[in-house]
Order: C-alpha cells, then sequence, then structure tokens
C-alpha cells in the first residue's frame, strides 16, 4: 500500500510541475479563477504552485460564506473535489488514494 502511495505522491509533484512550466510561471507561482454558482455565490481558487518541490496550496478565500441549503462543501468534501480532480489531471493510471493529497 505505500507503494502505491508513494507512486501517487510523485505522479501529482510531476503533474504540477509540468503544470507551472506550461502556465509559464516562475519557481512560486499562482494560478487564479474564479466561477459563480446557480444562485450566484462566488467560489475563488488561487492554486500556488511550488515547481521546487511539486507541492501546491489550494486557497478559496474570497469564496462566499455558505449558504442556506445543500450546496455548501464543508472540509471533507472540499478535499475529495480536490484529489479528484489531481488524480483526473494525472496522465497516468494510478488508483485514487491517499497519496495525491500529500503534495498539497
Amino acid at each position: 500500500m505505500l507503494y502505491i502511495q508513494a507512486n501517487a505522491e510523485l505522479s501529482v509533484r510531476s503533474m504540477l510541475k509540468a503544470l507551472s512550466l506550461r502556465e509559464k510561471l516562475p519557481e512560486v507561482g499562482t494560478i487564479t479563477a474564479s466561477d459563480f454558482m446557480d444562485d450566484g455565490s462566488v467560489i475563488n481558487l488561487a492554486l500556488t504552485i511550488d515547481r521546487r518541490d511539486g507541492s501546491a496550496v489550494f486557497d478559496f478565500e474570497g469564496t462566499y460564506p455558505e449558504i442556506y441549503g445543500n450546496c455548501n462543501a464543508p472540509q471533507s468534501i472540499t478535499s475529495s473535489a480536490i484529489i479528484y480532480c489531481l488524480r483526473c489531471l494525472v496522465n497516468a493510471d494510478i488508483p485514487l488514494n491517499q497519496g495525491c493529497l500529500k503534495p498539497i
């Protein structure tokens, strides 16, 4: 199991480094995005990638606070969404596992 997680970690780190180069970011650079929910609530994301070690920080600062209804995302859901997106971006067949989040 540890090999599977270590392989996932290495795959994500490699993908993050490649993304940083493709986007022509500095050694430590940030990509930003904003989107809107159906009710107009804003979701902001700043993804800071450190190409030196292939790590990243997902920062949702500026995202609207929780709303009344079922569209909120607690930390567990946010982590699940991040790990799923990272796995989708890796250009290799690896199982979805906790190793994908080690660089985050």
